[in-house]
This record gives C-alpha cells, structure tokens and sequence, in this order.
C-alpha cells in the first residue's frame, strides 16, 4: 500500500514537472520572431512601410552585411503590431514580413529594433527558414543572438554610434516583454550587444556567420546564465 502511494505521489510529481516546463516553454516563445498567437494576428492600421525605414541608408548597409539583397523582405507598419519577424504570404518562395508599430518619436529610434529583426532574418536564412531555426534553437538563445548581431553591424556597418548607451536602451525598451525567457534580462540583453559591439570583428574575416557561430557555441551559456 505505501509502495503504491509513494508510486502514485511520483507520477503526480512527474506530471506537474511535465506541465511547468511545457507552460515554461510556451512563455518562452513571446518573443518577437516565435509567438505564433502573435504572428498569426491581425493587426490594424497596417500600410507597406509608411515610414520608409526599408530606404534608410543604416538600414540598407545592415541588409548588404547580412548578406540579404536576394531575400524578399517586407516592411509593414502597424498602429499597434509589436516589432516582429514573421513568414511572408507567398507560398512559393521563402520571404519575411518585418512588422514595426507606428508613433515612435525619430526614425532614428528604430534603428536598433529594425536591425534586430534583420538579424532574425539572416539566423533564418541560416537555418534554412523560420521554422527550422525554431526546431534547432530555443528563443532565448535566438534573442540573444540577435542582439549580438545588431551590435556587431552597428559596430562595423551602419555607421551609427553603437557604443552609445541610447543604443542598448532603444533597442530594448521598444520591446514589451511578457516573460524575460523570451528575449533575456536587461543585463543579458546589453551583455549580449556589446558583446557584438566590441568584438574583433577582423579576427572573424568579417563574416558574420563565423561571428554568430563565435556568440553561440562560446558566448552564449556565459551571457544566458547572467541575472
């Protein structure tokens, strides 16, 4: 009888174990690539790049860097759409939506947020899209990383003052955060940028998947494990 209670504790135990770290992953995925609820949402208000951010010359110089003049990437502007990468409409081939929400006060002001999302973009490409980059990263590790790479172009590409501390806080205060498991801590997310801001970028050949191979299998359980 008491092996059969200690039997029956152990499965409940188990089972709660089970659904803390399901419901854990599923915060986890509020973040600005991964939140399905979020990707497949409506937004209002939504034009084709009403801000004309896609002709920034800061941000064509991150597109060239990241290497993505061929990839079709949309830039939509929402009354209240979160800044978001998601999966473009076309069935045929492998595009990206760029969501970003209107009222900012500068252009200037979504730079870092716009060069995130290009980030997300170019960890996408590497992964071979959206949906395998999910499979092979959690989003911790993927918000990180992406906050890595807008240093390390802001460093060496867009000629923007990225050791500027208004650089680190614009990019992170334009994200509302529902669970820091999704896009890090305010120290692992400035950990994590100037990480990619003060890296050797020559000692890399100036390739930046040589750099995003650098932050993840040497810089990232460092950063992730910060408070």
């Amino acid at each position: 009888m008491r092996s059969a209670r200690v039997l029956k504790s152990l499965v409940q135990f188990a089972c709660v174990a089970v659904t803390a770290i399901w419901s854990a992953n599923a915060a986890g995925e509020d973040g600005c690539l991964y939140a399905d609820n979020v990707e497949s949402t409506s937004f209002s208000g939504c034009s084709n790049d009403p801000l004309h951010l896609g002709s920034q010359p800061a941000v064509l110089a991150s597109i060239k860097a990241f290497a993505l003049n061929g990839v079709p990437v949309s830039f939509i502007g929402c009354r209240e759409a979160p800044f978001l990468t998601r999966p473009g409409k076309d069935p045929f081939s492998r595009s990206y939506e760029i969501l970003y929400p209107l009222g900012q006060k500068s252009v200037e002001s979504y730079l870092p947020p716009i060069t995130h999302e290009l980030a997300h973009v170019f960890q996408s490409e590497l992964a071979g899209g959206i949906a395998k980059l999910r499979l092979e990263t959690i989003s911790l590790q993927r918000e990180l990383g992406a906050d890595f790479l807008a240093g390390v172009i802001f460093k060496n590409a867009s000629n923007v003052e990225a050791v500027k501390f208004q650089t680190t806080v614009a990019l992170m205060s334009l994200y509302r955060e529902l669970d820091e498991n999704a896009h890090g801590t305010p120290v692992q997310r400035n950990a994590a940028f100037r990480s990619g801001v003060y890296l050797k970028f020559s000692d890399f050949d100036r390739d930046l998947k040589k750099a995003n191979d650098e932050f993840q299998q040497n810089r990232y359980a460092t950063i992730a494990l910060r408070p």
